[in-house]
């Protein structure tokens, strides 16, 4: 016998506000979104967010009031929520 809810939680991504969210592009999948960037919000490393200048990126790692994200670009070290 499995364990169906330890399971599934581990596979359940965060939830994203439909305020934030937006679609990387016309041609991805349903379920593929990026958040727009806002140096108020909470950063959680995996999420992939929109920056006004840099783009689509993914956060990397998440410290004391910044984060890494990968750009196309190269990373860049953004402030975020702690």
């Amino acid at each position: 016998m499995t364990n169906t809810a330890a399971s599934s939680a581990a596979v359940s991504s965060p939830q994203i506000s439909r305020e934030r969210a937006v679609r990387k592009s016309e041609d991805t999948d349903a379920g593929e979104y990026a958040l727009n960037y806002d140096p108020k919000d909470r950063l959680m490393v995996g999420e992939s967010i929109r920056h006004s200048t840099f783009g689509i990126g993914t956060v990397e790692r998440v410290g004391e009031g910044k984060a890494i994200v990968i750009f196309p670009s190269g990373a860049r070290t953004l402030a975020c929520r702690r």
